[in-house]
């Protein structure tokens, strides 16, 4: 699963402290403030994509939105994201993280 549109996804007062942390160790974020911080380490993540010049969106990667249901479906059936993940994820969440990759 893409990582920026999951990290949005995910970004509550409960996780910003996480994603904060991230921010600041992978990407040097010095924000004080943990949502800031959280919010600028999604822009860092985009823009190190855009530098490998990874695809932006599963369109341009050849990924047809036909096949989120069952994208969605298998990603649950085979991790846990439904019972061990950091943030829980169940098979709607994970379909509106794939429609946000359009």
């Amino acid at each position: 699963m893409p990582a920026r549109p999951w990290m949005s996804y995910v970004l509550s007062d409960t996780t910003a402290p996480r994603l904060a942390r991230f921010a600041r160790e992978v990407f040097g974020v010095e924000e004080a403030d943990n949502r800031k911080a959280a919010e600028l380490g999604i822009q860092k993540v985009r823009a190190f994509n855009q530098s490998l010049e990874m695809p932006a969106t599963l369109s341009e990667a050849g990924v047809p939105e036909d096949l989120f249901d069952e994208m969605a479906s298998e990603a649950v059936r085979t991790s846990a994201i439904a019972s061990r993940a950091y943030v829980k994820l169940d098979i709607s969440d994970v379909k509106q993280i794939l429609l946000s990759c359009r």
